[in-house]
């Protein structure tokens, strides 16, 4: 299961080299290069059952850390299972280690030999009523958590089990007061809220009050809002006030070929189950009807949750009219080709690289009008812009719209777009943050390379530019890339993949992952990832 946020990581154990999962039975933490569980495929945490162990039954077990590399705590984590698919002959369980957290815990010499100081209760199989706690994490510490697989005696041997975890918790605490304390209050460090200060014992007023400066007996409330405001997670918001929004996951791939060697269903197998929305960027099923493809969406329960670019291989140019608008109508899309959409504090504009662009046409002034809608609405904190042919690109099988770039690229600086998504080029690409040089387009200005942090390629912190994807590489075969320019930060064209984009720290933040989805297992590994904090 990916973890959204770059700073929060599940790490083998085993020692501080080890990269086997199979060897991550305690002891040290691993700090080696592929240390991270990224994968819900069982098989990648645990061996393949054996038929000596599918006759007689057995206890497996494995251990990992939940590691915070934030500089803050984080408070009451709790780890759940949020998706199970694993065969009625195999049970996964969990339970929290030993140690303290941030301390080393307990190894056992054996994948068979259980844990010592663990009792069988304590196992179990966590949900969202029933999570299991791991207490506060301080910063930059980790807490210890051992995992188990109960095979059943006479089992039949089972493939491709998955298991997803989640971990939620509290809002993140703040290393300062969120606010200034109301009077006769002040902030203490180790609750990390507004608390009453001390008061003489006072016989006229019950316990849990205190006399006020007018002599009134007052409740001793703690809360560290003023009147009008109340406190969501660790922020001070006025009464009436919007709810901090959930996390939110988009993931965007195109030239996805139905039937082909990568396809749909390998694609998304072992991919993102809580995705929200699933952007389908054009050239979709290489096919002359959409059956196959909407088959695909059907079979991974996505139908709902999925939205689509045209692509060239989706109309006239390589495929058909009635292709194009079968497609438009399955996903109740207008016949223009072009529309947006908001989620929560997200909006998405959605263009169409097969339909006029021109100065003044339709959809010009259709895209301007909407990017001036967002960039000046207040509760709008992202912009993302897709189409299926790219105006950015590395020298592939398909070169830059330039016309496209020329007109487009100098609205999206001015209207502050964040990501700018599109397909075409079968491969993965993704640059810094950058602005349109009018002087030279092939030459765009670098806004900042951010910095490079642990556990994460990029770090951006409110940059002014535009950062170009290409996703591409959803499973038509793949084009090779030329020289990469010194604007772009990530290339690849060897792999099948989808690009993902999951904002946290209530939406204030988002994280961007290259995925590569190996073929054979539908098994997702993380290429290049990058963060932008606003």
């Amino acid at each position: 299961m990916p973890v959204l946020d770059p700073l929060v990581r599940f790490q083998l154990s085993g020692g501080d080299t080890n990269e086997n999962p199979h060897l991550s039975l305690g002891g040290q933490i691993s700090t080696a290069t592929n240390r991270n569980i990224v994968s819900n495929f069982l098989h990648g945490f645990f061996d393949e059952v054996t038929n000596t162990e599918a006759v007689s039954g057995e206890y497996e077990y494995r251990h990992f850390y939940f590691r915070n590399s934030h500089d803050f705590t984080l408070r009451n984590p709790k780890l759940l299972v949020l998706s199970d698919q694993t065969s009625k002959w195999s049970k996964i369980e969990f339970a929290k280690g030993t140690s303290d957290n941030g301390l080393v815990e307990q190894a056992i010499p054996d994948e068979n030999t259980a844990p010592v100081g663990i009792p069988d209760t304590a196992w179990v199989i966590p949900n969202i009523a029933n999570p299991l706690a791991l207490g506060d994490v301080l910063g930059g510490s980790t807490a210890s958590i051992w995992c188990r697989r109960k095979i059943e005696p006479g089992a039949l041997i089972a493939k491709g089990e998955t298991i997803t975890i989640r971990i939620i918790g509290d809002p993140p605490v703040p290393t300062v007061p969120p606010v200034t304390c109301p009077s006769g209050q002040h902030y203490d460090t180790t609750t990390q809220q507004c608390e009453d200060n001390e008061e003489p014992p006072d016989p006229d007023c019950p316990e849990g009050e205190h006399k006020d400066e007018n002599g009134n007996c007052v409740e001793n409330s703690g809360t560290p809002c003023p009147e009008g405001e109340h406190l969501e997670g660790t922020q001070c918001v006025p009464d009436g006030s919007p709810t901090i929004p959930d996390p939110v996951i988009m993931t965007f791939a195109g030239d996805i070929g139905c039937g082909s060697a990568g396809g749909l269903t390998t694609l998304l197998a072992g991919s993102i189950e809580d995705m929200n929305l699933f952007v389908a960027n054009g050239d979709l099923s290489y096919t002359s009807s959409i059956d196959c493809f909407m088959s695909d969406l059907d079979q991974e329960e996505l139908t709902d949750r999925t939205t689509i670019s045209i692509g060239n291989h989706d109309d006239e140019e390589d495929g058909s009219s009635r292709l194009r608008s079968d497609f438009l109508s399955a996903f109740g899309l207008p016949s223009v080709g072009y529309y947006s959409f908001d989620m929560q504090n997200i909006h998405v504009l959605v263009m169409d690289t097969q339909s006029t662009y021109s100065i003044n046409s339709p959809q010009y002034i259709f895209a301007r009008n909407d990017l001036i809608s967002a960039s000046t609405n207040a509760s709008i904190d992202w912009i993302v812009v897709c189409y299926h042919k790219p105006s950015m690109t590395i020298s592939s099988n398909h070169s830059a719209l330039t016309d496209f770039r020329n007109i487009y690229h100098p609205m999206f600086d001015t209207y502050h777009v964040d990501f700018v998504i599109s397909g075409h080029n079968h491969n993965m690409q993704c640059t810094f943050p950058l602005r349109h040089n009018a002087s030279s387009p092939t030459s765009p200005t670098i806004v900042t390379q951010g910095e490079t942090r642990p556990d994460l390629n990029r770090l951006y912190t409110n940059p002014d530019g535009r950062i170009f994807i290409v996703s591409g590489a959803g499973g038509d075969g793949h084009y090779s890339l030329g020289s990469t320019p010194s604007h772009y930060d990530f290339a690849d064209d060897e792999h099948f993949g989808l690009f993902l984009l999951g904002w946290f720290n209530n939406n204030k933040s988002v994280t961007g992952i290259f995925y590569r989805t190996a073929q054979n297992t539908g098994d997702a590994e993380e290429l290049y990832s990058f963060t932008v904090h606003k």
